[in-house]
């Protein structure tokens, strides 16, 4: 049985080479991209599967790339993402739009499958946490919170005010 050579995904080379050549600019703290050129943010959809995607037309293809690939691309190199498929990108808040550095992290697959997106339910305490921290500390609106976390405003309110998970200390 003859093994195949890996090989980089498309869109990952791609996000390197616009990291390389300068041509986008990233606030790895904040999670977002800049085009030096244009001077405006990268412009991101979220896919169906709720992840934030661009697409990059080269010679007549178009090509989307995955925010937090890049972003994880842009921090720690091409060559730190598995070039065999074996590990994925994983966002610990199990929000696919919170793309900053520290959310994101490099798991096998079945981790990653352990780890089911959150979309009701508990909030874990490392998340409740970071929400009480980050309004306190950077004093972000609950709006931006609440985008951030995929969580009502409410939700966000309540938590900050300690009117849900009291239990849970800084």
């Amino acid at each position: 049985m003859t093994t195949r050579a890996p090989r980089i995904h498309t869109a990952d080379y791609i996000a390197w080479y616009k990291h390389i050549t300068g041509e986008w600019q990233y606030n790895f703290a904040a999670g977002e991209i800049h085009n030096t050129r244009t001077g405006k943010p990268v412009k991101f959809h979220k896919n169906s599967n709720g992840y934030l995607t661009t697409a990059v037309r080269i010679h007549n293809t178009t090509t989307h790339i995955l925010k937090h690939r890049a972003i994880w691309i842009a921090a720690h190199g091409i060559l730190a993402l598995p070039l065999d498929y074996t590990l994925e990108i994983h966002h610990k808040n199990h929000n696919p739009a919170d793309c900053r550095i520290h959310n994101l992290q490099l798991v096998t697959l079945p981790q990653n499958r352990k780890n089911p997106q959150r979309t009701h339910g508990p909030i874990p305490p490392e998340t409740v946490r970071e929400l009480r921290s980050r309004r306190k500390h950077e004093n972000i609106s609950i709006q931006k919170l609440a985008d951030e976390y995929a969580l009502s405003k409410t939700t966000v309110h309540r938590l900050i005010t300690n009117k849900t998970y009291q239990n849970i200390q800084p």
